[in-house]
This record gives C-alpha cells, sequence and structure tokens, in this order.
C-alpha cells in the first residue's frame, strides 16, 4: 500500500474549465475538499497543528466551479 501512495498523487480538475489543481497539503498529507469549496486538513477541522492554517478556501478557477478528484500517476 505504501508503494501506491507514493507512485499516485490527487489533483482536482475543473469539469467546466477543465483547470487542474492539486490539493494543499496540512501534516504531511493532501487536504480534503468539502462541499464549500474548502480544502479541510485531512484529520478535520482542528487548530493549525503544522504552522498552516486547516481550512483553507479553493480559489474558484471558473465562475462555477466543479470539481471531481482524480488519481494521476507520479512520473519517477
Amino acid at each position: 500500500m505504501d508503494n501506491l501512495k507514493r507512485d499516485f498523487t490527487t489533483v482536482y480538475v475543473c469539469n467546466n474549465c477543465k483547470a487542474t489543481t492539486p490539493p494543499p497539503t496540512h501534516c504531511g498529507k493532501a487536504m480534503e475538499l468539502d462541499d464549500n469549496l474548502l480544502f479541510t486538513c485531512w484529520k478535520g477541522q482542528h487548530a493549525p497543528c503544522c504552522g498552516r492554517e486547516s481550512q483553507i478556501k479553493y480559489e474558484n478557477c471558473c465562475e462555477n466551479p466543479k470539481l471531481e478528484i482524480q488519481l494521476s500517476q507520479m512520473l519517477s
């Protein structure tokens, strides 16, 4: 399983404008995007524990972003 995590990463792709956005990281892992387009620490909403805000607003790529998560293979 660890090899799979090293070989793949996630990105969010907008179904409207096709913009690709990698999620920010928090506590060493990718943050999760909620329905309100707010990236939240994978541990949940809590006080910053790694020196970063635990919630980050997604900067809209278009007027009506419709983001879908995708796995992409990392090149090594």
